[in-house]
């Protein structure tokens, strides 16, 4: 648990199928108030715990594809740790969203674990929805479609459930490129299938 403010830890815990015996463990108890789960453990001398719960578990997007609305994000994931937690969250915790981007240099080690879950059959493709992100540099419209199909390669998928714009600027590393974002949001479209 990391510290919260002077009173209260924080334990991160997803929808998982062992939350008896994890309650039972820790000596905390779940209890639902105004949508969200509150986590009392005495055991972990904490006055609140909190994990937020929604009540709904998808949002459907413009397109009707339902996105999870807890995922697990990979920035700053160290390297050599982020596929396990990856293969954890999914295979363990019950976690159907991951959160991936080019520039957080990770993708290939995610890609390995997505491998793994898929050819396990942990988790079948399609009930995982992985989201991932064009970087700054990657704006024009000519560079579009290869950021996306290394996005793919490195994670080793077919698809991506979602793919981003990672910030409404399209800075390169040294100088900012002058391109309009439609210029940009067509070429992302043109990759829809």
């Amino acid at each position: 648990p990391r510290k919260l403010g002077h009173e209260c830890n924080q334990l991160v815990v997803g929808p998982n199928p062992t939350r008896r015996a994890i309650e039972k463990e820790a000596n905390f108890r779940f209890s639902k108030k105004a949508g969200f789960s509150f986590l009392i453990a005495p055991k972990l001398k904490a006055c609140a715990i909190i994990n937020i719960m929604p009540t709904s578990t998808y949002i459907t997007l413009n397109s009707g594809a339902k996105m999870p609305v807890i995922g697990l994000g990979t920035w700053k994931s160290p390297p050599h740790e982020v596929g396990k937690a990856v293969e954890y969250a999914i295979t363990e915790c019950g976690y159907r969203q991951i959160d991936c981007a080019a520039v957080y240099e990770n993708e290939k080690e995610i890609g390995c674990a997505f491998k793994n879950i898929f050819v396990k059959k942990f988790a079948q493709r399609d009930k995982i929805f992985v989201t991932s992100k064009l970087w700054n540099n990657m704006h024009r419209p000519d560079k579009v479609r290869k950021a996306c199909l290394q996005t793919l390669s490195d994670l080793q998928i077919d698809f991506l459930d979602l793919y981003l714009i990672h910030w409404g600027v399209a800075k390169g590393m040294v100088r900012l490129d002058k391109i309009p974002i439609h210029e940009t949001l067509e070429a992302l479209e043109e990759l829809v299938q």
